[in-house]
This record gives C-alpha cells, structure tokens and sequence, in this order.
C-alpha cells in the first residue's frame, strides 16, 4: 500500500484501511428493526409510506378530474 504522506520521521497513514463493512441500506435498516422487535418504528414507517401513496394517488386523480 502506498503511505499517503511521508515527513521524513513519521509515515503518516501507513496502517489505513478502508471500511470494508458494506453500507447499511432501508432492507437491513428494517430487518435489523424487525429482529429487533422494535415494532412501533414498524408501524411508523407504514403509515408514512400510506400517508405517501395515498398523497401520490389524490394528486394523479386530481390532475386527471381537473383536466
């Protein structure tokens, strides 16, 4: 690996690595919550995903009657 800096004395950097752990998306973030059993940040997220689509479907059926 390639010392990102080097001051003479001190190789600054020389033992990083990166993260390999890969990145925590919204299915992990939910199963970890399901296993978790923390059941109100469950029923949360359905109702903001409810409050979404029917907000979606009210504005398609009110462009459609409107026009």
């Amino acid at each position: 690996m390639k010392t990102p800096y080097n001051t003479g004395k001190v190789k600054i950097g020389s033992n990083y690595h990166p993260d390999l752990r890969p990145a925590i998306d919204a299915d992990m973030e939910f199963l970890q919550t399901a296993f978790i059993g923390n059941i109100s940040k469950i029923k949360r997220q359905r109702a903001a995903w409810a409050v979404y689509i029917s907000t979606v479907i009210f504005v398609v059926f009110g462009i459609f009657l409107f026009t």
